[in-house]
């Protein structure tokens, strides 16, 4: 299972929500990802991947998620590029990112993160993508 909340949404004709290539894209902003983040570990065995690309993710959402990703032990990617991670919350999920076990790209580009935490998570794909073929 792939998390991407950047699939669209329309009503159905008895009022819920579904799936739809038609209509704006969702926006979760920082308050809603929570929401959202706190509810990953009831599929944590099946993520694979997490996409919350430019959905105004800030420190509060970046800790959350840090904290919550070793539940979701076979996700191999995690996409928050384009969000309003700074110096905190890019700390806590490169922690998270270096004791995941399975858990091979992070990626926070475009987010004000200070360069040498950039270079820190680097290191730490090219470390883990060079064992992982081993």
């Amino acid at each position: 299972m792939q998390l991407n909340v950047h699939h669209w949404v329309q009503k159905n004709k008895n009022g819920r929500l579904r799936g739809s290539k038609a209509g704006p894209p969702l926006y979760l902003g920082n308050r809603g990802s929570l929401a959202l983040i706190e509810a990953l570990p009831t599929v944590g065995e099946t993520l694979q991947s997490i996409d919350m690309r430019a959905n105004g993710l800030g420190n509060e959402a970046a800790k959350l998620l840090a904290a919550v990703l070793p539940e979701c032990p076979n996700v191999t990617a995690v996409d928050l590029a384009q969000n309003n991670i700074s110096n905190h919350g890019a700390q806590a999920l490169l922690q998270a990112f270096r004791n995941h076990p399975s858990c091979l790209q992070l990626c926070i580009d475009l987010n004000p993160v200070p360069p040498y935490l950039r270079c820190k998570i680097r290191e730490v794909t090219a470390l883990k993508r060079e064992q992982s073929l081993t």
